[in-house]
């Protein structure tokens, strides 16, 4: 007698059988890796779409800091003002209200509005203490050398 057999081999396997292994429950470690990459495409995602308004908001204020380099006058013989409220006061008066619409590019514009400013006043009055230092100095060792002639 012939044997009745199948045409194909899968049927002598359980339905319920694949052929990987059982799939275990994602690590605290996998689980963490997920979100911290699903949190990053999503803050791509955000800023690849929100690209213009950044980029505006970073330009102008690049600007502002330009323009108030052009009218401080470091050559007044007095330190420049560096204060932050009157920085912002300046800068509220230049853009006149008009800052961005967007929260995120508004965001940008207040965290780097006076950043290349307040380098720049820092080493104009940097180099006004050390040019006053040295002054000084060759005051006093002027009046040195004069009272050692006496």
């Amino acid at each position: 007698m012939a044997r009745n057999r199948s045409a194909s081999p899968a049927s002598d396997h359980n339905a319920g059988h694949s052929g990987s292994p059982p799939q275990n429950p994602p690590s605290k470690r996998d689980k963490r890796r997920i979100m911290l990459s699903e949190k990053l495409e999503g803050m791509v995602n955000s800023f690849k779409t929100n690209l213009r308004p950044h980029f505006d908001a970073q330009v102008t204020a690049v600007q502002l800091d330009m323009r108030r380099i052009m009218l401080a006058n470091p050559y007044a013989g007095q330190p420049l003002d560096d204060s932050g409220e009157d920085t912002m006061e300046l800068v509220n008066n230049m853009v006149r209200g008009q800052t961005p619409t967007d929260s995120a590019a508004n965001t940008d514009f207040i965290a780097d509005t006076g950043k290349f400013y307040s380098e720049f006043t820092r080493s104009v009055n940097n180099a006004m203490a050390e040019r006053d230092t040295n002054l000084t100095l060759l005051h006093v060792s002027g009046i040195h050398s004069e009272v050692c002639n006496l």
